[in-house]
């Protein structure tokens, strides 16, 4: 998947990561990473922007986080 992701241009990105979102159990948040991965400016700090070849990988990576944090929240914890 992050092949394909790399290999995409901006706006064939956008349009695949907005299909994710709207399967998505969290819309909300992931649509906040792919705003954060595809913003152009830099912030107040002067960091640079995500390199356009890296935004696929940058979102795949957060996405995979947030699988797991949500993965995490479904399952019941023991002891506490």
């Amino acid at each position: 998947m992050m092949d394909q992701l790399e290999e995409l241009n901006e706006m064939e990105f956008a349009m695949t990561a907005s299909a994710m979102i709207g399967t998505y159990p969290e819309p909300e948040v992931l649509r906040y990473a792919l705003d954060a991965v595809m913003e152009d400016e830099d912030d107040e700090e002067g960091d640079p922007p995500i390199r356009d070849e890296y935004r696929g990988m940058a979102f795949l990576h957060l996405k995979i986080v947030l699988d797991a944090m949500i993965a995490s929240l479904a399952q019941p914890h023991e002891g506490n």
